[in-house]
């Protein structure tokens, strides 16, 4: 694991630390509903940002967590395929594009962690 992931990862693991400890305060602050839904059903703390703060973090249904993050990933295919379309564009061959294409989709990084707020 590279310096930058580990880093990466403590950091992480600091913030979900301190949700689990201000679960609480950020479900009462919420209503204790889906921010995008107002389901009060399988309700999850998503973090907008990966820093400490009430204003990072908001709470999401399970239904509405999961479309962001579809969201996300399609956003970041295609920037990816756009990317690798200015390069087809230059000169490479659309058996190469499409290598280069699968490669960078694989190598996405998807960080989804789902917190179950108890008693709900």
């Amino acid at each position: 694991m590279t310096i930058k992931k580990l880093n990466r990862h403590k950091q992480h693991a600091q913030v979900r630390k301190w949700a689990k400890r201000h679960r609480d305060e950020i479900h009462e602050k919420f209503d204790n509903k889906c921010n995008q839904c107002d389901s009060i059903k399988d309700l999850t703390i998503h973090h907008k940002k990966y820093e400490i703060g009430m204003e990072n973090v908001e709470i999401l249904c399970n239904k509405c967590h999961r479309k962001f993050h579809k969201k996300e990933l399609k956003k970041k295919l295609l920037i990816h395929t756009l990317e690798d379309t200015e390069k087809y564009g230059k000169g490479i061959t659309m058996e190469k594009y499409i290598e280069n294409l699968k490669k960078r989709i694989e190598d996405i990084k998807v960080d989804v962690i789902f917190y179950k707020i108890d008693g709900l």
